[in-house]
């Protein structure tokens, strides 16, 4: 269930964004046939791909995988080279 929402909403941003895989996978700096299997459902996005697609659009992991808001409370986005920025987020760690 969560795979397929991922899938369809990575490729839903990649071409709002304007992007080809080989674009974007070189934006994020991952492999073209990376970009690919995730989108095909091949492959789930590993934490790392997720966290870099996740910066990359601006959006929030927890919308990602249909459990939230889009927009995180502090969003970078990095596409079309401009920067957005929201409210301070404090983030607390945990010992498990």
């Amino acid at each position: 269930m969560y795979q397929e929402i991922i899938q369809k909403r990575l490729i839903a941003e990649r071409k709002a964004a304007g992007y080809s895989q080989q674009a974007l996978a070189d934006e994020i700096q991952e492999l073209q046939s990376k970009i690919a299997k995730i989108e095909s459902g091949a492959r789930a996005p590993d934490v790392e791909t997720l966290g870099k697609l996740a910066e990359f659009y601006g959006i929030s992991i927890d919308w990602l995988f249909g459990l939230g808001q889009k927009r995180p409370t502090e969003t970078t986005s990095k596409r079309g080279n401009t920067e957005i920025r929201g409210n301070s987020m404090t983030i607390s760690q945990h010992n498990y």
